[in-house]
């Protein structure tokens, strides 16, 4: 799954916080951290790779290095590929629900991270992108 990874730097756009398009030339440096804000895993990709696209390879490296129970994730995350990932290897994946999904989900005991965890999440998140 890593070798497929582009690693080329290109344009790459993201939402920020306050909803404003940021861009940026270059490339993106996907990291997995424990809480505490430690790095366990990373991946040096092109800047437009789409975070749920390095999750799965992201995860596979993580497994190997260190024991864990739940994963916390960007909303870009939500979906079913990566969460039912997680559950095999025996952790819970944690992400916001993604607004582009379907309502129903929220009913059907999609689990919300804690404030604490979100912190954490963003943390990490503020490490994850570089530029040329």
């Amino acid at each position: 799954m890593i070798a497929d990874l582009p690693k080329a730097g290109d344009i790459g756009t993201k939402r920020n916080s306050k909803g404003d398009k940021t861009r940026w030339q270059g490339d993106k440096f996907h990291l997995a951290g424990s809480d505490g804000d430690i790095p366990i895993s990373g991946r040096l990709t092109a800047a437009s790779r789409y975070d749920s696209q390095v999750s799965l390879p992201l995860a596979a490296m993580t497994n190997r290095r260190v024991d864990y129970g739940y994963e916390l994730m960007d909303v870009a995350d939500d979906c079913s590929e990566i969460h039912q990932d997680a559950k095999s290897q025996g952790q819970v994946a944690l992400s916001d629900p993604n607004p582009r999904r379907d309502q129903a989900r929220k009913l059907v005991g999609h689990l919300d991270p804690a404030k604490e965890c979100d912190t954490q999440r963003s943390s990490v998140e503020r490490g994850s992108q570089r530029s040329l």
